[in-house]
């Protein structure tokens, strides 16, 4: 019964709809669709499957949903090619680049197929190192104000914040100086934010504030109005680690890859 219950969940798994039928001949597929004439293989269909973000219905429903999404690209590739725009000069370039990047990455996933994988010590380590990512993570709760003023006004708006005893005081002042602003809240995660916003924002005390960005016309400030932590345990982060190590020691393979193959290649500069 447990050999049973394991085939059938995998063959529920949508990207698989060929896999399951073993009566399925090596190097023949079974066509799904034609669009006048052209057929659509289960390959094709799966490939659109893999490629999609989320999955609703059942597995019927996300095979026929895929079927016809892949039959509407037909329809648009055809109407585009009707109108002559694969001979488009920016077309035929866009073309050709996405053709230099999948050569890319399939040569270059084939290289990394020889990496090992991150060991329990580096894993442990990578927790450890990265504190406010696990650890110690929090969730920052923050306003920010967008604020309409020039550079002598931003500049009085600063001081008066500076001096103010908490943002109230100061955002009180500011409406009634008649100056325009708008106000958003957001919770960050320290997963979006770059090192150095992490930083600063885990450095910074509630009701805190920065300057975001400055323009001659408006500048946006950034309040702290809560801390919450959500710290991760090592258990529960080995795959993100993995995955960060993973992709840490393929940039390092990826330039090796190419100061390797820039050494026997000839290379000229010509526009020099």
């Amino acid at each position: 019964m447990r050999r049973n219950g394991r085939l059938a969940l995998i063959c529920l798994l949508p990207f698989l709809l060929a896999a399951c039928n073993p009566k399925e001949e090596p190097g023949k597929y079974q066509v799904m669709a034609k669009v006048n004439g052209k057929e659509i293989t289960v390959p094709e269909v799966n490939q659109y499957i893999d490629q999609m973000k989320s999955y609703r219905g059942s597995k019927t429903q996300i095979r026929r949903n895929a079927v016809n999404a892949v039959i509407d690209q037909h329809l648009l590739i055809a109407a585009a090619k009707n109108e002559g725009l694969d001979k488009n000069p920016v077309v035929m370039q866009m073309l050709l680049l996405s053709q230099k990047q999948a050569l890319i990455k399939a040569y270059l996933d084939e290289q990394f197929k020889t990496l090992p994988p991150p060991s329990s010590a580096e894993i442990s380590g990578y927790y450890q190192n990265h504190p406010l990512l696990f650890a110690d993570r929090t969730l920052y709760v923050v306003n920010y104000y967008d604020i309409e003023a020039d550079i002598e006004q931003q500049q009085k708006l600063l001081s008066q914040l500076e001096a103010s005893n908490n943002s109230t005081e100061f955002f009180n002042a500011l409406s009634h100086a008649n100056i325009t602003y708008d106000q958003r809240q957001t919770v960050k995660i320290p997963e979006d934010m770059s090192d150095i916003e992490l930083k600063a924002l885990a450095k910074m005390p509630i009701d805190g504030a920065l300057v975001v960005s400055q323009t001659r016309k408006d500048m946006e400030l950034l309040l702290l109005i809560s801390k919450i932590p959500a710290p991760i345990p090592l258990n529960r982060a080995q795959l993100k680690i993995t995955a960060l190590l993973n992709a840490e020691e393929q940039a390092r393979a990826k330039e090796a890859i190419i100061q390797k193959l820039r050494a026997h290649a000839k290379i000229q500069y010509l526009d020099q």
